[in-house]
């Protein structure tokens, strides 16, 4: 069984080329995904897989992402993971198929984040990440498709699309795109709810259906493993996007500090400076009077000494 490519493998590709790749990874199992239509949130979870898949389609195909809009269909997807992973409603291959949806469009939400972040690379290595969980989801929703999964990679790697972590050049993941059709899976016949099998109906079962009965748990505690998988993500999401916010305050602050200290030392600079030509008109003033009373004093002296002359003569 051919591996799938690994985290460090996807970073010969820029975060568009990530994105497209897992985008058409989550779109081959988005057939997968269903929910009981007696569910009161069907028909929105649905909506929300095939919203969240049309997004990653949309941003890698280079097309402008309202980032509030991505976010809330990020946190809409989630819901239907938590639902998906509920088997009276669903099963464990919709509850995969949610899973690379949400993948997904975490990858564009971080993408974008990326833009005005601090450090772009840190980023990006979480849209790595993102678009590993996708393919690693779907390819567990029906293994059938790691070839073309795998395909896909050694298309895009082959493109020059740019380079990690910068975003790269557009290239349209659709089935008209240039990366060729993209074959969706085979879903399984929809099931309504089954009522629950008494205790003692289950203690009356062959081997087989007891042995049934205990894939279907692990299948649940798996599903369990992927909800609480993304609670666990987005939670640390969160906490990281509160800390960024808390810095960017701080900053703000230091700021605000900054300029209030620069706007006091302006007003104390003018203050020096007006004083100074204060000081200077004071001094041309007494500079003048000087040479006034300097003047006065020579004509005094000359006329005096004129005098002392004219008395010698006489005498």
């Amino acid at each position: 069984m051919p591996a799938l490519p690994t985290g460090n493998d996807l970073r010969r590709l820029p975060l568009r080329g990530l994105i497209a790749y897992s985008a058409r990874s989550a779109l081959r199992v988005q057939p997968l995904y269903w929910v009981n239509e007696e569910h009161p949130e069907a028909q929105e979870c649905c909506a929300a897989v095939d919203d969240a898949i049309r997004m990653a389609l949309d941003f890698a195909a280079g097309k402008e992402i309202i980032p509030d809009m991505a976010t809330g269909i990020e946190y809409a997807v989630h819901r239907a993971v938590v639902v998906a992973c509920d088997e009276k409603w669903s099963d464990r291959r919709a509850a995969l198929s949610s899973n690379a949806a949400y993948a997904a469009i975490n990858a564009v939400t971080t993408a974008v984040e990326s833009e005005s972040a601090g450090s772009r690379s840190t980023e990006a290595v979480r849209v790595v990440t993102a678009s590993v969980t996708a393919v690693e989801a779907a390819v567990a929703a029906d293994p059938a498709i790691r070839h073309a999964v795998i395909a896909d990679f050694n298309r895009l790697s082959r493109m020059s699309l740019g380079i990690f972590p910068n975003f790269g050049k557009a290239v349209d993941p659709a089935a008209k795109g240039v990366l060729g059709p993209v074959t969706p899976s085979r879903p399984n016949a929809k099931r309504s709810p089954e009522p629950k099998a008494k205790t003692s109906d289950k203690l009356g079962q062959p081997p087989q259906e007891l042995e049934t009965l205990g894939v279907d748990r692990a299948d649940t505690a798996e599903q369990r493993r992927v909800v609480a998988d993304a609670e666990s993500k987005l939670a640390a999401e969160r906490a990281e996007l509160a800390r960024q916010r808390n810095q960017i305050a701080e900053l703000a602050d230091k700021i605000e500090a900054g300029w209030e200290k620069l706007q006091g030392e302006r007003r104390q600079l003018a203050l020096e400076r007006e004083s100074l030509e204060q000081a200077r008109s004071d001094f041309n003033e007494r500079q003048a009077a000087f040479e006034e009373d300097r003047r006065r004093f020579e004509a005094n002296n000359e006329a005096a000494q004129s005098e002392w002359d004219m008395q010698e003569n006489l005498l």
